[in-house]
């Protein structure tokens, strides 16, 4: 049986007592609790998830090294950004691409050298120089943004795609009429929500409700990339679209991406309990989660589904921003699963926010500990998971 199955939809509330059942078996309570109750140490919760992140920039996974550069840029910043510069020089595309981005985002000035080596590259990768060019832009060399409009009508789709993102970013009014002409033209469905994308962020209100409409087409991997965009956007239908899609009825990490899109809108009263619990049991428990969504405790998903719904659900919550998802997520820091773990480190990272480390004076130790400078580390807003989900495929 399917999830959108007129069945499934008669009974859109009745999942709610067997799915509490789960749910109180995984939180151990029946009560709404405090949104910013929990037991973790928050400094020790901190620590352990900065070092997920920088532990993954070493993984061997190029998948798993750029999710924690990302990560990285997202919610440690500049501050580490020597991170950042070294992954320009992975051998993996997928790594110095997430690592301009993170550059950019961040706007690394200490990157230069190697970002100017990256778009002069008669070998570089087009995605790779799109990012490297928006990340020079965001230092103050704008010199080689007109190669974007060379990389946004290449054949190369991946390349055509990112181009068009690079040219959204940076925010230049000619992009727009570009954009929308090349929109008309172009076939890859990729390209032309990135495009879509591009134009919206660029202030077309014709490009927002399109963008819109991705939240409801065929593809899951447009409609997992539209909907947190949506929400970063601010397009004016988002709280209404995601909402309707966290119920029962649609497929379970588009209810969870849609969760979090409505704490991505930065409204703590439009996140609802039945919200919070779903991601926790999305999390804790995938597969009773994706077997509830669909009515059928025979199914049998692919591993990859469920891992792609924990990261889901992990990020969800994380745009929460309510700590007592720090009990949650701290136990999956240690997931065999390293990309579960890095976006649990992201997430718990995200909530926590800014933080000056309270460090244990000489007295009250054992051993003399290594001194480390208290840290004070700002989290950008606007986050873009750009390479999780539907942005994993197509990379070496």
């Amino acid at each position: 049986m399917g999830c959108g199955d007129g069945k499934v939809e008669a009974t859109s509330h009745g999942w709610k007592k067997p799915f509490h059942a789960i749910r109180d078996s995984v939180t151990g309570t029946e009560e709404r609790p405090d949104p910013d109750m929990c037991t973790a140490d928050l400094d020790r919760a901190y620590l352990d998830a900065r070092t997920a992140l920088l532990q993954g920039v070493s993984d061997q996974s190029p998948y798993i090294r750029a999710h924690a550069i990302e990560a990285i840029g997202n919610v440690l910043g500049g501050q580490y950004s020597s991170s950042l510069i070294q992954g320009l020089s992975d051998k993996a595309t997928l790594v110095r691409f997430a690592s301009a981005m993170a550059c950019g985002k961040n706007a690394v000035a200490g990157a230069k050298g190697r970002l100017l080596q990256l778009v002069q590259s008669r070998d570089a990768d087009d995605r790779v120089v799109s990012a490297s060019i928006y990340a020079l832009s965001r230092i103050g060399n704008t010199r080689y943004a007109p190669m974007l409009g060379t990389l946004v009508v290449g054949e190369f789709a991946p390349g055509r795609a990112e181009a068009s993102h690079a040219m959204g970013l940076m925010g230049h009014p000619t992009a727009r009429k570009l954009l929308g002409s090349l929109l008309r033209e172009e076939n890859d469905p990729a390209v032309r929500l990135s495009m879509t994308e591009a134009l919206a962020r660029l202030g077309d209100q014709r490009a927002m409700r399109v963008l819109e409409s991705y939240a409801h087409v065929f593809f899951l991997d447009l409609r997992l990339a539209a909907i947190p965009t949506m929400a970063r956007l601010k397009t004016p239908n988002t709280l209404s679209i995601a909402s309707r899609l966290t119920r029962q009825g649609n497929p379970p990490r588009v209810r969870i991406a849609s969760a979090g899109a409505i704490g991505l809108l930065g409204n703590p009263d439009a996140i609802t309990e039945d919200m919070y619990n779903m991601c926790v049991m999305a999390l804790v428990k995938p597969l009773e989660f994706f077997r509830a969504c669909y009515e059928d405790q025979t199914l049998q998903p692919k591993k990859h589904e469920l891992a792609s719904l924990q990261q889901l659900a992990a990020r969800s919550l994380g745009w929460f921003k309510q700590k007592r998802a720090l009990d949650v997520l701290m136990p999956h820091l240690q997931d065999n699963n390293h990309a579960v773990a890095v976006m649990a480190a992201e997430a718990a990272l995200g909530i926590l926010g800014p933080r000056e480390l309270r460090l244990p004076t000489l007295k009250t130790l054992a051993t003399p500990p290594t001194v480390v400078a208290p840290v004070t580390l700002k989290t950008p807003s606007g986050v873009k998971l750009h390479t999780a989900g539907a942005k994993d495929t197509g990379w070496e």
